[in-house]
């Protein structure tokens, strides 16, 4: 992504009137901006990719909000992001009107940081628990995993009935199978139900 700046919805308007229409436009999630350095394997870059953003607490913050990252050429011609901080890699974060709220860069690029940052516009935008909900979803990967050995077994099994053909062999695999199936619709159904964002002010959930 190129630009992070809302662009005007009309054009052939005078500028008060362009800036009005670009005031009026909000995202529908507060913005998590990543602004790259030109050297990928920088001592920053490196901190970032390989430990910060590994992170689990930070991967699953990372739902309350649009994640975009973009170079730094590309923030120095936004509008917004040419004035939110200096130096690179950085990070920035947005509230859903497209002002800045915080700005981390330099030795403050850590994981302890970045969740800060999330924290403090997670609690002005959502009526969610930032830390409750990272723990139930965790709690859920972990529940995934066991469903991911469950689905490796049952592949194996599948090719037994395949070398056997046996009806015993057969009608185990379609009873475990049907368990299974009813477990990944049941886990679903509980992610969809963590992940509905409720922003303050508003009655219903995010869609």
């Amino acid at each position: 992504m190129s630009e992070v700046a809302p662009k005007a919805l009309v054009t052939g308007e005078s500028a008060e009137a362009t800036e009005q229409v670009e005031a009026n436009q909000v995202s529908d999630k507060p913005l998590f901006v990543f602004i790259t350095d030109s050297d990928a394997t920088s001592d920053l870059m490196r901190k970032l990719e390989d430990i910060a953003f590994k992170n689990e607490d930070v991967g699953v913050g990372s739902k309350f909000f649009r994640c975009v990252r973009m170079t730094e050429a590309d923030a120095a011609r936004d509008r917004i992001l040419k004035d939110a901080g200096r130096g690179t890699p950085r990070l920035v974060f947005m509230r859903r009107d497209y002002t800045v709220h915080t700005v981390i860069d330099g030795r403050d690029l850590k994981a302890s940081a970045i969740l800060k940052g999330m924290k403090a516009l997670v609690s002005l935008t959502y009526e969610n628990n930032f830390d409750r909900m990272t723990r139930d979803y965790k709690k859920l990967l972990n529940e995934l995993d066991r469903l991911d050995s469950v689905r490796q077994r049952l592949d194996d099994l599948k090719i037994r009935v395949q070398e056997k053909g046996d009806a015993s062999s057969q009608k185990k695999l379609e009873s475990e199978q049907k368990e299974y199936d009813s477990e990944v619709a049941d886990w679903n159904a509980r992610e969809g139900k963590l992940l509905l964002l409720r922003r303050k002010g508003e009655k219903d959930p995010e869609a």
